[in-house]
């Protein structure tokens, strides 16, 4: 929510940009966006355009020149509107769509629907945003070691026996961690989910475009526990994904040091417009 929220913020600056008017009186015609600086590293968008009616809403098509080298991701794209009472602009969720992989220097382009009739406003901005694109760490710079100006101790040496020479300290040893697997793998676990899952039935498929992430402890015993939502789609696809969390059998448990201990594991899914579904480690302890 406070990303969201200050998102929101950073939009309110931007909002002087023109809204279209929804739906548009000819085609093709050119789609205000605003990329935030994380996805605009990778994805150099240079023009949305809407070509046209495709059954229920519309297509568009995005062209633009890769920025820096990235595989393909899924992106949420909000219809932000200017507030009636001048305050921040309100978003709603148009969906979720998948940004390909893109290589540095070379251009890309890609078709997407949105614009659902009676869920579109009548006049919006496109925004994107993603909780998994992230700026790169800035690489480390090289610096030089500083020229120290100590005298010089040359060590006398002498020969001691065994009983009175010291012990030479002790190296403190990193642990070793082995991290938690479903039983056979992630391709078990893509089996289980898709074969299990009991695609929910929504009016307007819009609805439950999105992702719906599950944060959940596998325990010593590979049991899961405590399961809570950190990232929401849908109602009905939210409720879907915990039910399939909470019918998964045990996993292999994490391993400190050859002994079972407890991981934190969330799983993200998606259901409309196809079957997706990752999952990533995020603590061992």
């Amino acid at each position: 929510m406070k990303r969201i929220l200050s998102l929101l913020i950073v939009f309110a600056s931007l909002i002087a940009q023109a809204q279209i008017s929804w739906p548009p009186k000819s085609f093709p015609c050119n789609v205000p966006f605003i990329l935030p600086a994380e996805i605009e590293y990778y994805w150099g968008v240079n023009k949305i355009i809407c070509t046209g009616r495709s059954g229920n809403g519309y297509k568009f098509k995005v062209t633009g020149t890769g920025n820096h080298d990235h595989s393909a991701a899924q992106i949420n794209m909000l219809y932000m509107q200017p507030s009636s009472n001048g305050g921040l602009p309100s978003g709603s969720m148009a969906g979720t769509y998948f940004f390909p992989a893109v290589e540095k220097g070379k251009p890309f382009y890609f078709s997407f629907e949105a614009a659902w009739k009676g869920s579109t406003p009548s006049k919006f901005s496109l925004f994107f945003m993603s909780e998994w694109i992230s700026l790169p760490k800035e690489e480390p710079t090289t610096t030089s070691v500083p020229e120290r100006h100590e005298p010089l101790t040359i060590p006398s040496f002498r020969t001691e026996s065994s009983s009175t020479r010291q012990a030479e300290p002790s190296v403190k040893k990193e642990p070793v961690y082995e991290v938690p697997s479903y039983p056979g793998g992630s391709q078990k676990l893509q089996e289980f989910l898709k074969n299990n899952m009991q695609k929910p039935h929504i009016a307007i498929e819009s609805a439950g475009y999105g992702t719906t992430t599950v944060e959940f402890t596998i325990t010593p015993s590979g049991t899961i526990s405590n399961p809570n939502y950190t990232r929401r789609c849908n109602e009905r696809v939210d409720k879907e994904v915990m039910r399939l969390v909470n019918i998964m059998v045990p996993w292999k448990p994490a391993t400190k040091d050859g002994t079972p201990c407890t991981a934190t594991v969330q799983l993200s899914m998606s259901i409309f417009p196809s079957f997706n579904a990752s999952y990533k480690i995020t603590r061992i302890k």
